[in-house]
């Protein structure tokens, strides 16, 4: 009766012990985001390597729709992001910094704005916050801002959105 009981307790405890795996150096995740703009609303995917507890490299692209002025149009986003964890509370919510470069392609609908359907080159900085659910489901929460030099229609664009994050 005894052993019994241990034998239980031993696979009670076995069946909810697990290790935290979460910022671990060589861990990838992959990521969508739905985020807002002043201009109208994007989907983004990334895909994140971790290089150290509290750096990691993400890669993503995106789509933004919406409008400037009247005239409709489709921005194709690329960004190359650095992120630092500045602090985390107890290993379930991590606040990130980012820092990155940042490419974008416009296009607007209208003729008249045919000098806005270019490439675009520059920087995107922004914070994204990390709520773990568990070791391989992440709520993101986030903003960020992407500063384009070329022109007026594409200078500092700001995002807010959430997301889930997957980890392997």
């Amino acid at each position: 009766m005894k052993q019994t009981g241990l034998f239980i307790l031993l696979l009670l405890t076995c069946s909810i012990a697990h290790a935290q795996i979460r910022h671990v150096k060589g861990m990838v995740g992959f990521e969508g985001k739905y985020l807002r703009s002043s201009q109208g609303s994007a989907y983004a995917f990334g895909f994140s390597k971790y290089l150290t507890s509290k750096q990691y490299l993400k890669a993503s692209v995106g789509v933004e729709n919406g409008k400037y002025g009247k005239s409709s149009f489709s921005a194709y986003m690329l960004c190359l992001d650095y992120n630092h964890t500045a602090f985390h509370i107890k290993d379930i919510v991590f606040f990130n910094a980012v820092a990155g470069l940042a490419t974008t392609y416009d296009k607007l609908e209208d003729e008249t704005f045919d000098e806005y359907n270019a490439f675009q080159f520059g920087l995107n900085i922004g914070t994204d916050i990390e709520i773990y659910v568990n070791d391989r489901l992440i709520i993101l929460v986030g903003a960020n801002q992407l500063f384009d030099h070329q022109d007026d229609f594409g200078k500092g664009r700001f995002f807010y959105g959430a997301g889930i994050k997957l980890s392997l």
